[in-house]
């Protein structure tokens, strides 16, 4: 799904950005192929990136998402990722 933003803000499409970059890196699976649970390093790793993506104010800058929303975020990713490649793997089973 391609998302297109309708607002102007360089500082909302900055932010925005940054968060997308964050969240596209996380990874579904650990080193010994369990899916990525909250105590896993890079899951932490991950939720701490998210909480510290600012919004670069002119005054000061802003960190509007906490370790608890960052947490739910991150989580929702991993189950998303795993959802899409679990359906490329039963669309290519089919061909």
């Amino acid at each position: 799904m391609d998302v297109r933003l309708k607002s102007s803000s360089h500082l909302f499409k900055k932010w925005i950005t940054d968060m997308d970059d964050v969240l596209s890196k996380t990874q579904t699976h650990a080193i010994d192929g369990s899916i990525t649970q909250q105590d896993d390093e890079h899951f932490k790793i991950q939720r701490s990136k998210l909480a510290s993506t600012k919004v670069d104010i002119y005054s000061a800058p802003v960190f509007p998402v906490n370790e608890w929303l960052a947490q739910d975020l991150v989580q929702d990713e991993i189950e998303c990722k795993s959802y899409e490649q679990d359906l490329d793997k039963t669309m290519g089973d089919n061909r």
